[in-house]
């Protein structure tokens, strides 16, 4: 499930790549949403996606499908809002929880594959607003099942006393990994981090490993041919 933020900030112009182009985060998001479900699809035809955009609070706006190119032209559409003062992050786990039908639990699911998983992918890129999250009723009940999970991309201006980036929104953020076995990703501006990131947002949630011992970087083959034998 693809959370969007669709925040007039998302339309600032706060990217730029090396060359000097500019770009704004929801052109940069759109492409790399582009790229990751292409990605996905061909991992496996059986991925369904579905939309959700989040202006003052959260809306569902695509049902599930498994038509990339349906997501894909209705991502193409979507244009930014307005300035946003506050956003409860509660609004969107309830949306999800309305919206879906969680997988059912049988037997040992340390063994048992389970019928399908379901995952909620919160894009968010708001420096300036104000993120609460003020009823978790409906979001511990989703969490509640071993087969959902909950990731999150932050977008953000530089951290600085002039913005609620680090200390009030990434922290409230975080709240999201009540489970330990989420995603939260940070970018500033940076086209290829925020590419990197997509990347890593690709693995199937029961077969990656936590966050924290995750390392994504590219290997050297002299220096693999080199290693010895463990």
């Amino acid at each position: 499930i693809i959370c969007l933020d669709l925040s007039s900030e998302m339309d600032k112009e706060s990217f730029r790549s090396r060359a000097g182009d500019k770009w704004t985060p929801l052109k940069l998001v759109k492409r790399a949403l582009s790229f990751f479900l292409h990605s996905k699809q061909r991992m496996n035809k059986a991925h369904s996606f579905a939309l959700v955009v989040i202006t003052e609070t959260a809306t569902w706006f695509k049902e599930f499908t498994n038509n990339i190119r349906e997501i894909i032209n209705l991502l193409d559409d979507v244009k930014p809002s307005f300035d946003c003062e506050t956003l409860d992050l509660s609004s969107v786990f309830d949306t999800v929880y309305n919206s879906i039908d969680l997988p059912s639990v049988e037997g040992d699911v340390s063994i048992l594959p389970p019928p399908y998983v379901v995952r909620t992918l919160l894009i968010l890129g708001r420096s300036q607003c104000q993120v609460e999250f003020l009823d978790k009723r409906r979001f511990k009940i989703l969490e509640s099942s071993p087969y959902y999970f909950s990731d999150v991309l932050y977008i953000h201006e530089p951290p600085d006393e002039t913005n609620k980036c680090e200390q009030e929104t990434f922290d409230k953020l975080c709240e999201v990994d009540e489970k330990g076995m989420s995603y939260v990703l940070e970018v500033s501006r940076n086209p290829t981090r925020l590419y990197d990131l997509m990347a890593q947002l690709l693995a199937h949630p029961l077969q990656r490993p936590s966050q924290n011992d995750a390392a994504y970087r590219l290997l050297n083959m002299a220096d693999i041919a080199e290693s010895p034998p463990t």
